[in-house]
């Protein structure tokens, strides 16, 4: 960069910031690709020597207002030179170099994080394991099981598939996704799965249906309307 302006207010919170060594780092590339980009060609240079001119010559001529605030500055600076000691008696982390703060985060979380999740994730998993094959939900799933049957029946009869409609999956795809070694409330599940499919595929052939003769009526309405006012306007 081009000479920077030297700030003749000392603030000691800003150097302080700045010697945060994430903070110091970040500048650092930022500084970096500022100069790669400035440098490219001769125009890129010109330009940004020019703004560069401009700031410090804006910054130089603002400095007598400056001094009228030095007092509200220095106190602010106190305020924070105050928080980032706090901040660095809570979170001393801050302070380590980012690659070290990389890999605390990271063994923190795993510590705290991921394997008390994977370890109630197994058991979780056990639980269910055993409630799965507790006689009281092979009960239950028995009971399910008989009443999605039951269903099957109610659709068949009253959900009849309409004629030639492809859009009804044949029944031995049903039967096709039951496992031999289902049983219990997994196949249960499986069943009310199918149940809920089938459900859905009757209740759409038939809405489509009644759908298409309301259209075909509407038409044939609309053609006799027609009809009968051509039949009264010969009439008159």
């Amino acid at each position: 960069m081009a000479n920077a302006p030297i700030s003749k207010l000392h603030l000691e919170s800003v150097d302080r910031i700045v010697s945060i060594p994430l903070v110091e780092t970040s500048f650092k590339r930022i500084e970096d690709l500022y100069g790669k980009v400035k440098h490219t060609n001769r125009l890129f240079n010109w330009y940004f020597e020019t703004a560069e001119s401009t700031i410090f010559a804006a910054y130089e001529s603002v400095q007598p207002a400056v001094k009228l605030f030095e007092a509200p500055l220095k106190h602010l600076d106190g305020v924070m030179c105050k928080s980032l000691d706090l901040l660095e008696q809570r979170i001393p982390l801050v302070y380590l170099p980012p690659e070290m703060m990389y890999w605390n985060t990271k063994e923190y979380m795993s510590d705290h994080l991921v394997r008390p999740v994977l370890k109630r994730a197994d058991s979780v998993k056990q639980i269910g394991s055993t409630v799965l094959e507790s006689s009281l939900t092979a009960y239950a799933a028995e009971r399910l099981d008989e009443a999605f049957t039951v269903g099957d029946k109610f659709v068949d009869k009253y959900l009849v598939p309409l004629p030639g409609d492809q859009t009804d999956a044949p029944a031995d795809e049903d039967k096709s996704a039951i496992a031999e070694n289902e049983k219990g409330a997994i196949k249960a599940i499986h069943h009310g799965q199918r149940f809920s499919r089938k459900l859905k595929r009757r209740l759409t052939q038939r809405t489509l249906a009644e759908a298409r003769a309301l259209k075909k009526q509407s038409r044939e309405a609309i053609n006799i309307l027609i009809y009968a006012a051509e039949l009264v306007s010969v009439q008159i």
